[in-house]
């Protein structure tokens, strides 16, 4: 935690400046990226008392995260929402982390924050170089290098929450394990609006991780365990929700292999995710009361590689990617509490005993790629191309080119155009259902978008940053529910937006301000979005951040505001944090994405946590 003890002017904190490597594969400066970024390090974490990635992303400009009904928050990104976080994706150290059965990015479950050393958010359309699900942003989270310390954890919060981990590493391999557990601060739910002691989303979690690395070949293993409590039913007292619950377990592995010669370097992954999720709830049905198990198990297994070749103004690289998605078992599992033999759906017809079911099928999907850049004094061009095939579906193109107007420390001009694209879950395509759950659709088409944006850099002052960007997306064969089935929706949606940020450094401060705005209004994503982050450090080892954030209205629910408060402290090998979430307990509801005629969802309450880590 040495970088406690430098003061921002010594740091590489100007985060335009530092290298980015996620939207071309070449390592560039930000400004000089062909995308829009945002980037935190783990210093921005670990002072800003960051618990979730969820979390972490509603600081990035126009970026909404929105809690659901279940424990699980949704990232929404520049008005583009989604039920399940399937239009982004989630990258880990370059792996895709996608569900196979609903595309789902876990930006709640997945990775203990404290492993990561830094996180790349890039809006906009990047399929041209990762392919489906990169439809509104991709987020890469890199994780920290083997290191020769050895750190312990405990952290102690509001709503019973805690955590433990510890981490050690040497010189080639990385170790850690946390548990961490909670009652939740919401959503809570109640009939009629009226508030309840009960929590709904009490959560546990286990996470055990491994990293090795030996010259250019870097091993990663990860176990996730994650359970939380959720409500399915609107019209039962409260106090029965308390037996319903999810579970996913995630065991992952992968495998990099690069290597360099002279000017040219290539690389390999190989990945494999397995994923088996469940859960459990009651449900009554002409006086028999059934205990309901959702059994959700499936993989996903790949291999990408790319080559590339790099000069002082030129660049191009090419690679491609195989990969294999596995649906083991899907069906939702009825037993009759009093008679357990009897596991036939009292919501079921005669083609199955089951109301919800897939049968189990395997997909291959591959994809080729290639981008170049040139760079001709202060004009660069930079542009790619990707072609892919999901399963026996037509083979997919998608384009990207940038044009970039700049001149170092003074500003910088970028004219980007990008297409991207989602195939459909497997959920969306071949689910079978007799109740009240949707129908898949194999007829839906792959959802698009085309965004054109002019992002522009300006430097008015030493150590001072402005953005600003204007974008337009259009959006096509969106996919929705009608009449109980998936269906693409026949009309384009346009959304035009526009964001300012502001970003100043200074001998001991870090001043982060962000303003979006969007033209379109909506019922559940806010219109305008105000964020600003603060970070001051009197001594060299002390840091206090507060965040404010404003947001307006959703639909019927009216604008909010949000402070949170955040210390950070280093004396001698112990490193304490502490953080206060909601400062002043307001209470913000968002509209039910699921159904906009039940209930709101509550944000939650005024909340705390400490943390105390020592490196032995």
């Amino acid at each position: 935690m040495l970088f406690l003890l430098l003061s921002f002017s010594e740091m590489e904190l100007f985060s335009e400046e530092e290298l980015v490597v996620s939207p071309f594969l070449f390592p560039q400066e930000v400004k000089e990226a062909p995308a829009n970024i945002t980037i935190f390090t783990k210093e921005d974490i670990e002072e800003l008392g960051i618990q979730t990635l969820a979390e972490l992303l509603m600081l990035v400009d126009g970026v909404y995260v929105t809690p659901s009904e279940r424990h699980l928050h949704r990232v929404w990104v520049r008005g583009v929402k989604g039920y399940y976080n399937d239009r982004i994706l989630l990258l880990i150290d370059g792996i895709p982390q996608r569900e196979p059965i609903y595309g789902h990015a876990p930006v709640d479950e997945n990775l203990p924050l404290d492993l990561i050393e830094r996180v790349e958010v890039m809006k906009g359309p990047l399929s041209s170089l990762y392919g489906s699900n990169a439809f509104a942003a991709v987020v890469n989270v890199i994780t920290k290098k083997p290191e020769k310390e050895t750190r312990i954890s405990a952290s102690l919060g509001s709503f019973n929450t805690v955590e433990g981990w510890i981490r050690s590493g040497g010189d080639k391999f990385l170790a850690e394990g946390r548990i961490y557990n909670t009652e939740g601060d919401g959503p809570e739910f109640s009939k009629d609006n009226e508030r309840n002691s009960l929590r709904m989303d009490p959560v546990h979690a286990e996470n055990f991780i491994g990293k090795f690395k030996y010259r250019e070949i870097t091993l990663f293993w990860g176990y996730e365990k994650f359970r939380h409590r959720y409500t399915t039913l609107w019209d039962v007292p409260y106090e029965d929700w308390a037996v319903d619950w999810f579970f996913y377990n995630t065991l992952r592995f992968s495998l990099l292999i690069k290597k360099k010669w002279n000017w040219i370097e290539g690389g390999v992954r190989l990945y494999y995710e397995n994923y088996d999720n469940g859960g459990y709830y009651e449900i009554s049905r002409d006086t028999i009361t059934y205990g309901v198990f959702p059994i959700k198990k499936s993989s996903l297994c790949g291999m990408n590689g790319y080559m590339k070749m790099e000069g002082e103004r030129w660049g191009i690289i090419g690679g491609g990617v195989l990969e294999r998605l596995h649906v083991r078992d899907v069906r939702d599992l009825y037993v009759n509490l009093e008679n357990p033999e009897d596991t036939v759906s009292p919501f079921s017809d005669t083609s199955s005993i089951y109301d919800y079911w897939m049968d189990p099928r395997t997909i291959y999907t591959w994809g080729v790629f290639t981008e170049g850049r040139l760079r001709l004094g202060i004009l660069s061009l930079m542009g790619g191309l990707r072609a892919d095939k999901y399963g026996e579906e037509k083979i997919n193109m998608v384009p990207r080119a940038i044009l970039k107007i700049g001149k170092r420390r003074k500003f910088s001009l970028k004219v980007m155009y990008g297409e991207a694209y989602r195939n459909p879950s497997m959920r969306e395509l071949y689910i079978k259902s007799t109740g009240i759950w949707p129908q898949g659709n194999e007829e839906l088409k792959d959802e698009k978008i085309t965004t054109r944006e002019v992002l522009l850099y300006l430097y008015p002052w030493k150590n001072t940053l402005f953005k600003i960007s204007l974008f337009g997306n259009t959006v096509r064969n969106l996919i929705r529910v009608e009449n109980r089935m998936y269906v693409n929706s026949a009309e384009e949606d346009t959304i035009i937006g526009a964001e300012f940020a502001l970003k100043n450094i200074g001998e001991k401060h870090r001043l982060s301000l962000n303003l979006s705005h969007l033209l379109k209004e909506d019922s559940f994503y806010p219109r305008t979005m105000l964020k600003c982050v603060l970070n001051y450090r009197p001594t060299y080892t002390l840091s206090i951040s507060p965040v404010f954030m404003w947001v307006s209205s959703r639909g019927d629910e009216p604008p909010f505001w949000d402070v949170s408060f955040s210390v950070c402290k280093i004396r001698g090998p112990f490193t304490i944090n502490f953080k206060i979430q909601n400062l002043f307990n307001r209470h913000a509801y968002d509209p039910n994405y699921r159904d906009p005629d039940e209930r709101p969802i509550d944000r939650g309450e005024r909340k705390f946590l400490l943390r105390v880590s020592y490196a032995l």
